[in-house]
């Protein structure tokens, strides 16, 4: 059994040797069934599906290519680095706790010395 079209199955009900009102009922049925549906956001989403996988495969081209090469690409700063442009943070004077707490004994001694 083929497979029919909307219009072909209405003129093949049109030609039964049944009432009108049946034949109206049926092709109103036929119709009704065989509405068609709107496929645009379908259609959008399968394109947007389409780009998004070719964007995916040139991705994966660029990516393979990479290692086929065998070139290294070293990106070039922005900016030349020179003394002039670099900040150096300096070193806080750290003094230590044991400087500035001696012993009475050892002034002493240090006074001995310098004397």
């Amino acid at each position: 059994m083929a497979k029919l079209t909307k219009e072909e199955l209405i003129l093949k009900v049109d030609s039964l040797p049944i009432s009108d009102d049946e034949k109206i009922s049926f092709m109103e049925d036929i119709s009704d069934s065989f509405a068609e549906v709107d496929t645009t956001e379908l259609d959008t989403a399968k394109a947007e599906l389409e780009k998004a996988l070719a964007d995916i495969e040139d991705l994966k081209a660029k990516y393979k290519a990479r290692f086929l090469s065998g070139e290294v690409k070293i990106e070039e700063p922005a900016e030349e680095v020179t003394e002039e442009n670099v900040e150096v943070e300096e070193e806080p004077e750290v003094i230590d706790v044991k400087d500035i707490f001696t012993p009475e004994e050892t002034e002493e001694e240090e006074d001995k010395e310098n004397e």
